[in-house]
């Protein structure tokens, strides 16, 4: 996000961490969204489609 012209490019934290606050320590640091792992390809559509569509966070998995 330093990079002149990328500022606004959405990040999806994908990490092995799970724990409870996780996710909204990754969002409060500046990522628009969170993914724990095991994900699938289902899910990080949904996540990357979330993202683009309203420039916000994405909601947790459901899947």
């Amino acid at each position: 996000r330093q990079v002149p012209g990328y500022e606004h490019v959405p990040v999806i934290a994908v990490t092995a961490y799970a724990l409870s606050g996780d996710r909204q320590h990754f969002l409060e640091a500046g990522f628009n969204g969170y993914l724990s792992k095991p994900f699938n390809r289902v899910v990080l559509k949904q996540a990357i489609e979330q993202v683009l569509s309203t420039g916000g966070t994405t909601a947790p998995p459901t899947a």
